[in-house]
């Protein structure tokens, strides 16, 4: 970004680029769910570690092609939302910067919301999860911060 920059001396190429980024990164995040090896699901395994079998699982896998879905379509319309912006509006840099900014936090909070309910749900209707019948006690909640603060070997 800053080289294309750079080289160009083109403020327009420059803040154009973020959308080329949005773009490979939503083209990253569904290829790699149809390939089988999502890279939200990395992400998901590093906060919480799945076991092998619901990993494997046909609804894993569903859940985390349609997530990734979504996230090309929120890249998708962040990086149109961005360009139309830069180039429809013409906006003064200063501008287009606070306009950009603020209109990328719903996207990127729909995402990363989406992302934490709909595996989790997809999971739970296939039977991989169940709900909890008894409250969390001190004790318990104690317990699962040891848990999740020991360090893993991978």
């Amino acid at each position: 970004k800053a080289s294309a920059g750079l080289v160009s001396q083109n403020q327009t190429l420059y803040l154009a680029w973020a959308s080329v980024e949005n773009i490979i990164y939503g083209t990253l995040f569904f290829g790699t769910s149809l390939l089988g090896q999502p890279m939200l699901a990395l992400y998901a395994q590093r906060l919480y570690p799945i076991p092998s079998g619901v990993r494997a699982s046909a609804a894993f896998r569903r859940a985390f092609v349609i997530t990734s879905a979504v996230w090309l379509c929120g890249h998708t319309v962040r990086a149109v939302l961005r360009l139309w912006l830069l180039l429809y509006l013409q906006l003064p840099l200063e501008v287009y910067l606070v306009v950009d900014t603020a209109a990328g936090w719903p996207i990127n909070l729909g995402l990363f919301a989406f992302t934490a309910w709909y595996p989790l749900r997809a999971l739970q209707r296939a039977g991989f999860m169940s709900v909890v019948a008894r409250p969390v006690t001190a004790i318990d909640a104690v317990e699962l911060g040891i848990e999740e603060s020991a360090p893993t070997t991978v």
